[in-house]
């Protein structure tokens, strides 16, 4: 794309370089690419501990999760028209900081979890817009170009679950042998008869050693025969205690994402190197290659 600047003595013409803003195409491409593999981490695994851990059905699981289209929207909206460069960065920032924020929940806590997710949204809001439309100034046409800013998106997609999710799987599977001494301790402690708590360690331990692997053991089974055979004040305590162990593994679980979550607010933390060094190489140079030719 060449444009021509007119003054009174001289017409200036130069030709687009691939910039926005200070930010080359292949720059906000690969900011797009990072922020993608980071967003795994509020998309994929927040939606696994909603539904799978904390329980909550698919719709009220995407009603938390729509706080990151929502914030997005309104962020979005308010940053229009601002570098690249500097709204990358400071999406980047937002981001990362969402997604650290889901990673230090220790149990529970959908009223965080909701605050995170805006987080989360909003840098997205402050960095994806303004980092795509650079990505698509660039040579060629509209669908090339287009084609370029869905391929790096998608590439950043598929290195983050290639990264996060051998580690999830790993941190999950080691839940239950941190779990078992939390466990031991609430039984044996409880109020129930020696016959009854020895019982029920056998079936609990049974049914961990029966648990296919990156999956949760179901308390239910060991829980129900030992019910059978216990009196009416028993089954009280057994209820109490079925509660205190559901609590346990589940903040168990709960922490074992927070590798994962951390690993993916470290890709939205690499855009910033990616864009200071963008910035570092745009103060070395000119800011494009200019050919003047005197008017009439």
């Amino acid at each position: 794309v060449w444009a021509a600047h007119v003054d009174s003595s001289h017409v200036v013409v130069e030709r687009d370089t691939g910039r926005r803003g200070g930010l080359r195409v292949g720059t906000a491409n690969v900011a797009l690419a990072l922020l993608s593999a980071g967003l795994i981490g509020a998309l994929f695994l927040v939606v696994i501990l909603l539904i799978d851990v904390w329980q909550l059905d698919p719709l009220g699981a995407a009603g938390v999760v729509s706080a990151i289209p929502i914030a997005t929207y309104l962020v979005e909206r308010a940053a229009r028209g601002r570098s690249p460069l500097n709204l990358g960065g400071a999406g980047a920032i937002v981001l990362a900081l969402g997604l650290s924020a889901i990673a230090l929940l220790p149990h529970r806590q959908l009223g965080w979890m909701l605050l995170a997710l805006f987080l989360c949204g909003a840098g997205l809001g402050l960095a994806f817009p303004t980092l795509s439309a650079a990505a698509l100034n660039a040579s060629g046409s509209p669908t090339m170009r287009a084609g370029r800013t869905v391929a790096a998106r998608e590439t950043g997609l598929v290195i983050g679950l290639l990264v996060l999710t051998p580690t999830f799987v790993h941190d999950l599977e080691a839940v239950p042998k941190k779990a078992i001494p939390e466990v031991a301790g609430a039984i044996f402690g409880s109020p129930i008869p020696t016959p009854l708590k020895i019982e029920l360690g056998a079936g609990l331990l049974a049914t961990y050693n029966n648990t296919p692997q990156a999956q949760l053991p179901d308390l239910g089974p060991p829980f129900s025969a030992v019910r059978e055979k216990a009196s009416g004040r028993e089954r009280r305590h057994l209820a109490a205690l079925r509660e205190t162990l559901d609590s346990t593994v589940e903040n168990k679980v709960t922490r074992s994402f927070r590798r994962s979550l951390l690993f993916s607010a470290l890709f939205a933390l690499l855009v910033l190197p990616v864009l200071a060094l963008e910035l570092a190489q745009a103060r070395r140079r000119p800011a494009g290659a200019t050919d003047t030719s005197t008017g009439p």
